[in-house]
């Protein structure tokens, strides 16, 4: 059964190099591993920030331990890859809401929020402000303007 088993590492090999070049990766350089995994799980969360991502999800993904993996990635970013996840839903519901009709609990969705109460939440949390008047505001400046 070898040709079976070198046949299969040779697919896990192919799907790994594609996964890591299909997002567009920066260029980090060449002695900094630990770059280049923060660049790929910022690119891969950038692309899939819609979906349902745990620690767990991203480990996976690069082979390190959940915990370590949140600790290298809020040094390098700022933010731990939840709260990164989080910031960049938010970021695509202003644009939603400001750009769109779509109700606010389709916007939830949209950008992937699991209940549009909890968005409303988090982005009057982040905002001051609720979604709705949030459009409202928006809507207003741009009649001025």
């Amino acid at each position: 059964y070898y040709e079976l088993m070198i046949s299969n590492l040779l697919s896990v090999l192919i799907m790994n190099v594609m996964r890591r070049t299909v997002f567009g990766l920066e260029i980090a350089p060449q002695d900094n591993k630990i770059n280049k995994d923060c660049i790929f799980i910022e690119n891969y969360l950038n692309v899939h920030y819609r979906e349902y991502i745990t620690l767990d999800t991203l480990a996976d993904l690069t082979f390190m331990n959940k915990y370590y993996l949140s600790h290298i990635f809020k040094e390098h970013s700022g933010y731990s890859p939840i709260d990164y996840v989080l910031h960049k839903r938010i970021g695509e519901a202003e644009k939603l809401l400001t750009s769109t009709d779509l109700s606010v609990s389709q916007i939830a969705n949209i950008v992937g929020f699991g209940s549009s109460s909890y968005f409303s939440q988090y982005f009057k949390k982040q905002n001051k402000i609720s979604p709705s008047l949030y459009r409202e505001n928006h809507h207003k400046q741009s009649q001025i303007e």
